[in-house]
């Protein structure tokens, strides 16, 4: 196989009154329009489905080879996740583990993709598994590096067997790597839409497939389109790799941003909004895209709307985005940063007018980074063989918004992960959240925080990779994986979790939905790749609303029973989705 390497209890919170924008609104440069887009063909996910039933023979830990993702990184060039980053005081715990959370009357949950379903599917072993998750009418769709899977949301049961996303996207793997999978359904067309990056040394490009109908095992448009940043002069005159992809859509358009790193100097270059027009990838028609060059932000996130809440129709159609740019590059005042893609109803009839609009708001602190999070000290059989003598430590990656915004209520809601001291001094992560309410008339682009506030765990915790799966009121609840230095302890080893949110502040305790069984046993944390000591775990989780059945779905990395969830040979990671309502 081909290797690519490519470069219940209280809450304390920040409320009060709003916080106005405090930076003049700007304008980003005009876009750049892309090549001709064309449909790449089509395929049949039942087919598809059926097709891997027949291949999983071709799966064996014997002949699997292990192949690390694009290792993500800062503006200045250094890996995610220090573990000399820890800046803030020791923080007094604001929640504790709880056996039932206000705002969440029902929980269950099950197993989705693991490791081995990379071995069924491909017949590789990866790391990490980032992690996609769409529901609709009670049917699950789970997507990482490298798998497809369809669920039963009720009762975890498969719909399908793994399917390699390279099959998905009529991807050669030999020729491609892909990385940074994402799925969504839009409830108001009635489609499911599907991302990931495909890249070797000389292209880059997002591959999409799109549902024809509202059937998710039916058929889907495919699409492979280039990158396209070949002219920007930090690129090297060839496309930059886009890192980081990250998905969203509004009434008109689909979006994909992008942190563009130059493959020939390895730096990095600027965010990009890619801008699709969504009745094209719905029909299956050829179609221009744009391209925005904004080099302010970093891990710039488009947002999706709640089931119910309307699409922005605000200055000839709107999307916002948000980042947390301040810990990336080293601002002192921490800010948010607010962006609106306006004219968006004229994408195809008269691109010209479609814009970028950019304002900025002052924010809790929050730009300390992530420091990698303990686990218990339990060394697994891989890391033995190595010669490892202990367990290692997970990354929690970038220090900014990593799962999609949600819109609810008007407002943009986004939350991170940031580094801290316990009262025992242990560097370990916190989660910062924040609601902001955007202002689009034809004055411009102004934003205020509505809400603001922290989770802290108890002692010996670590939370990381926080998602929001919204109502349109605001209320639902905020999934992250969970840590402890015990084994002993609940969410001690690797686990998924959420904690209930109001609408306007987390309530409740935090719930261990999935609980680990044991501790990270993953190749890229034995020192063979990677880091080394350093586990790469998945780079973002998610969440999302069922819009037929409003019940709650939250999807995380944890390390499942080896005896009920297949481990490969070189990582044992598996994936738990958990029901809320």
């Amino acid at each position: 196989m081909k290797r690519f390497n490519v470069l219940a209890i209280m809450i304390g919170v920040f409320m009060g009154s709003a916080i106005a924008a405090n930076a003049q609104q700007s304008t980003l440069n005009s876009a750049v329009s892309g090549s001709e887009a064309t449909m790449r063909g089509t395929v049949s996910m039942r087919q598809l489905a059926a097709s891997e039933a027949n291949r999983q023979a071709l799966g064996s830990q014997q002949n699997a080879s292990e192949i690390e993702q694009p290792q993500h990184r800062l503006p200045n060039g250094r890996l995610t996740s220090q573990p000399s980053a820890a800046a803030l005081n020791a923080l007094s715990p604001n929640t504790a583990l709880a056996a039932s959370s206000p705002g969440v009357t029902g929980t269950s949950g099950f197993g989705g993709v693991h490791e081995g379903d990379n071995v069924t599917a491909n017949g590789y072993e990866l790391e990490p598994p980032d992690q996609g998750l769409a529901v609709n009418n009670n049917v699950a769709a789970e997507i990482v590096n490298n798998v497809l899977r369809f669920f039963d949301a009720g009762n975890g049961v498969p719909l399908s067997a793994p399917i390699a996303t390279s099959t998905l996207f009529n991807i050669d793997p030999n020729v491609y790597g892909l990385s940074d999978p994402q799925v969504f359904f839009d409830p108001v067309s009635q489609r499911w839409f599907l991302t990931e990056v495909a890249y070797n040394g000389t292209v880059n490009a997002f591959a999409i497939a799109v549902s024809q109908t509202s059937d998710p095992m039916g058929s889907y448009y495919t699409y492979l389109v280039d990158a396209y940043s070949s002219q920007l002069t930090g690129c090297g005159f060839q496309d930059c790799f886009p890192d980081y992809p990250k998905g969203g859509f509004n009434a008109d358009a689909f979006f994909i941003t992008a942190d563009l790193f130059s493959n020939v100097s390895g730096n990095y270059v600027e965010a990009a909004i890619y801008v699709f027009p969504k009745a094209s990838l719905e029909a299956g028609t050829a179609f221009n895209y744009l391209r925005f060059d904004d080099p302010n932000d970093f891990v710039l996130q488009p947002s999706i709307p709640a089931p119910g809440e309307p699409f922005s129709l605000a200055r000839g159609g709107s999307e916002f985005l948000m980042s947390a740019p301040t810990a990336s590059f080293g601002l002192g005042t921490p800010q948010i940063s607010v962006l609106a893609v306006i004219n968006t109803k004229f994408i195809v009839s008269n691109p010209g007018t479609v814009k970028v609009l950019q304002t900025t708001v002052n924010s809790q602190n929050y730009g300390n980074g992530t420091v990698p999070s303990s686990e218990p000290n339990v060394v697994g059989p891989y890391c033995a063989s190595v010669g490892v003598t202990s367990a290692p430590s997970l990354d929690a990656g970038y220090s900014t918004f990593q799962s999609t915004i949600q819109k609810a209520n008007g407002n943009l809601y986004g939350a991170l992960a940031q580094g801290a001291v316990d009262g025992n001094g242990l560097a370990r992560d916190v989660i910062d959240w924040f609601e902001v309410h955007p202002t689009l008339n034809n004055s411009g682009l102004s934003a205020s925080i509505v809400h603001q506030g922290r989770i802290v765990p108890p002692k010996g915790y670590s939370i990381s990779y926080p998602a929001f799966g919204l109502h349109q009121n605001g209320a639902g609840v905020m999934g992250f994986t969970i840590t402890n230095t015990s084994a002993s302890a609940a969410g001690g080893y690797p686990s998924a979790a959420l904690i209930a949110f109001n609408g306007t502040a987390p309530t409740g305790g935090i719930r261990v939905t999935g609980q680990g069984f044991t501790s990270d046993d993953g190749f890229t944390g034995c020192g063979v790749s990677g880091p080394g000591t350093v586990g790469r775990w998945g780079d973002y989780g998610a969440a999302v609303v069922d819009a037929a059945t409003g019940y709650v779905y939250t999807a995380n990395e944890m390390i499942p029973d080896p005896s009920l969830f297949t481990r490969g040979h070189y990582a044992n990671w598996g994936t738990f989705i958990t029901q809320t309502h």
